[in-house]
């Protein structure tokens, strides 16, 4: 790997002070999907059934780079190295030269998975410290996904949920980007799970707003829906008892 890009030693206990504070930061992801998407358009589709095509492939690559040359915007690193080589060799070519890399897994509940590397979210308190900083947060939130996470807007505190089609919404970018950005403002919050295109959202509002975005992905499809959407090897009652402090009395 290009010794010029360096791993971040920031974890999820210095994102909830950073929201403590009030100090704006934005974590989002690349994975396999993304990459893919990147590299080769013209045909497939993430996991989640969103399909690649040449705007997103494009817009991915517009979104990487403006996020990755931002000194406060965090970046989930995906564990196959190929994949990571290819973002790595991207940035060089562009002129980045560090790149704040965290875990993937951070801001998602998540346990071992075969084939991946082994993390558990629920070993310690971390994730739902930063969970319950957001839910305290006196900040503007907004929750942007599909549907089936609207109950994600209570779980969070946020102050409105606008909901996007689960997949493909990339084909209409500019009406949800429009629907978004008229509620932001400087020092709001937006929590996103909207799939490949949240990164491009996330870049295109940071060019506008010193605001904080989390790309929250599939991480709390589970507590949200009660179905799988990963293989996790942890159970919905898991999560439950995880976050147990902090939901709603009628979850």
């Amino acid at each position: 790997m290009p010794d010029q890009i360096t791993e971040s030693k920031i974890t999820i206990n210095d994102f909830t002070r950073m929201l403590a504070s009030g100090q704006n930061f934005s974590f989002t992801k690349f994975g396999d999907g993304e990459v893919r998407c990147m590299r080769n358009w013209l045909y497939g589709e993430n996991i989640d059934g969103d399909k690649y095509n040449y705007w997103l492939s494009k817009s991915l690559k517009k979104a990487f780079i403006n996020l990755a040359g931002r000194p406060n915007v965090y970046i989930g690193r995906w564990h196959v190295p190929a994949l990571v080589e290819y973002l790595f060799k991207f940035a060089k070519k562009n002129g980045i030269k560090t790149i704040n890399w965290v875990n993937y897994h951070f801001v998602m509940n998540a346990s071992p998975i075969k084939g991946t590397t082994d993390f558990d979210s629920f070993s310690n308190d971390g994730l739902l410290n930063f969970v319950t900083t957001i839910k305290n947060s006196h900040r503007k939130k907004i929750f942007f996904s599909n549907g089936d996470n609207s109950e994600l807007k209570e779980f969070f505190s946020a102050d409105i949920f606008i909901e996007t089609k689960k997949n493909n919404w990339s084909y209409e970018y500019d009406k949800y980007y429009k629907q978004v950005k008229e509620e932001c403002k400087d020092g709001a919050i937006l929590i996103i799970a909207a799939g490949m295109c949240s990164k491009v959202l996330i870049s295109d509002l940071l060019n506008e707003f010193a605001m904080t975005c989390v790309d929250i992905g599939s991480g709390f499809d589970l507590i949200a829906t009660g179905k799988y959407s990963r293989p996790w090897s942890h159970s919905y009652e898991d999560e439950m008892k995880y976050y147990k402090s902090i939901l709603p009395v009628d979850w």
